[in-house]
């Protein structure tokens, strides 16, 4: 949340002396009132994104961006031309949280899951939003498929033995085995897609998972996120505030080319 401050400057001219002050105070009003009204939930459907701000991005930029997430229809692009509509700032944060994540074992290609997802929701209302959201966000880039049965690949989503990272309870993370303890790594074939089952665990007696993020299921959105190979968090992509620009955006571009995709070459530290 920021705060603007404006200082308007002495004028001499007598006639602007009185009309200055209501002027300043009129468009505070104006101001204070779209700013509240933008405040305002509304029917969009992407109007429940927090929209942080990275590299003085504004709203414009956000609908621009969020405009190309669809692919085009009857048109195959290629990874870099698809990695050239994306700013400088989509691909290093790419290449931050899953190219050179730690534990990809492919470094510098993309890893990530074949779609659509084999998803066990085990009745979690919270989890159907989160994958509601994501497929309607990514124009159908990213896609489940809910099943009732804990499939070979894929998700699954337990609620209730969540841990932080010091092994007490918590909101919510990953694992590649049901046990909470198991710990997380991504497991990968050879073409750079997983071949394992994920589980999400949310909440516990010290958490609930639904009222602690911004939104009923913004830690979900968060947890599905690893989950869905982003490893290493930055800005937007923290813990309790869900889909956000900055996540919504990198998550995207990373299903829009295919796993295994070499793209060392655009992770070159500045």
């Amino acid at each position: 949340m920021c705060s603007i401050h404006h200082q308007g400057r002495k004028r001499t001219t007598t006639m602007n002396v009185h009309i200055l002050p209501r002027q300043i105070v009129r468009w505070g009003c104006i101001a204070l009132v779209a700013l509240f009204c933008s405040l305002i939930p509304s029917d969009e459907p992407n109007s429940f994104i927090p929209l942080s701000t990275v590299d003085g991005k504004t709203q414009t930029d956000a609908h621009w961006l969020l405009s190309t997430q669809a692919p085009s229809v009857n048109v195959v692009d290629t990874p870099e031309e698809i990695l050239a509509l994306y700013p400088e700032w989509v691909r290093r944060l790419l290449c931050e949280s899953n190219v050179f994540y730690s534990q990809n074992p492919l470094a510098g290609k993309t890893v990530r899951f074949e779609t659509p997802i084999d998803i066990n929701l085990h009745g979690i209302p919270q989890v159907v939003d989160a994958i509601n959201h994501y497929e309607a966000l990514t124009g159908g880039v990213i896609t489940f498929r809910q099943v009732d049965f804990d499939p070979l690949v894929g998700i699954t989503v337990i609620e209730g033995d969540a841990e932080n990272r010091d092994g007490g309870p918590g909101c919510g993370h990953v694992t590649c085995q049901r046990d909470p303890h198991s710990g997380f790594s991504l497991r990968v074939g050879n073409t750079g897609a997983f071949n394992s089952l994920v589980y999400v665990h949310l909440g516990s007696k010290r958490c609930d998972f639904v009222s602690e993020g911004f939104r009923p299921c913004s830690i979900v959105e968060h947890e599905l996120a690893h989950a869905l190979g982003l490893g290493n968090h930055f800005p937007g992509f923290t813990g309790i505030e869900g889909l956000s620009l900055e996540l919504l955006v990198t998550i995207t571009v990373l299903y829009r080319v295919p796993p295994g995709t070499d793209v060392a070459w655009m992770c070159v530290n500045d």
